[in-house]
């Protein structure tokens, strides 16, 4: 693949579910669109693929999901472009752009860094139809432990900016996918310690398939990032704009 030079600095990308290259056009496929993955279905993503997004930003970091198969991961540079896990991704079979469970990282900026805290994981609703070691890894979300840790190394730090796979309990009405209601899982709590804790300026998520924004009143600007939507940040570490692309 060719790619041009990178046009934004730092760019946060949404689930990607295995569309990590532009998707091969077959008539025969094409006359009937049940064959078609749901996300490729979606005309607001239409075209999109994670290597392409990747490749227009200079960093980047994806919140999870990413893919079961990391072959294209060969492409794009593992310092620059970062992942945090999630759920349905091949835990086993990370590659080195892969953060760990939880942690703080940065990028550069003209001046100073942009950073962040992160932590990955969340829980499959669906995991009782799915097969482990195949497309279900039990350590989908940390354990007690991890998470213990993590709450720590959080409060200790209290970010301004935080990207997470999953998000805090008390934002799954806004975003979850599913009319019945959602089960809280281990990890929805973890995070809505760390709310509770501090409250960060930033706050990135996916796993929920849709671009939704919300201003917390603790301050907490929370953005849910869409299947292979995207949010820019500048060179000054200035956001470009105010919803997901």
């Amino acid at each position: 693949m060719i790619f041009s030079e990178p046009t934004v600095h730092i760019r946060i990308i949404g689930d990607v579910h295995g569309r990590m290259r532009p998707r091969t056009r077959r008539p025969d496929r094409d006359k009937d669109r049940r064959f078609m993955p749901l996300i490729w279905r979606d005309p607001n993503v239409r075209g999109r693929c994670y290597l392409g997004l990747a490749k227009a930003a200079r960093y980047s970091i994806q919140v999870g999901d990413l893919s079961q198969d990391y072959t294209d991961m060969s492409l794009v540079e593992s310092h620059r472009h970062r992942v945090i896990a999630g759920n349905h991704d091949n835990l086993p079979k990370r590659t080195s752009h892969f953060l760990g469970d939880y942690g703080i990282h940065k990028f550069p900026l003209e001046h100073e860094s942009f950073s962040f805290f992160y932590v990955r994981g969340a829980a499959s609703i669906d995991r009782l139809t799915r097969i482990e070691g195949l497309n279900w890894w039990h350590e989908e979300e940390l354990d007690e432990n991890q998470q213990e840790l993590a709450l720590q190394l959080y409060l200790q730090e209290r970010p301004r900016i935080v990207i997470s796979h999953d998000c805090p309990a008390e934002l799954l009405p806004l975003v979850g996918s599913l009319k019945e209601n959602i089960p809280l899982s281990r990890t929805n709590q973890m995070l809505q310690r760390m709310l509770d804790g501090h409250s960060p300026q930033w706050w990135f998520f996916g796993h929920h398939h849709k671009n939704y924004v919300f201003q917390h009143p603790s301050g907490t600007r929370f953005v849910c990032l869409g299947s292979l939507s995207y949010f820019d940040f500048d060179e000054s570490g200035k956001s470009l704009y105010s919803h997901p692309r």
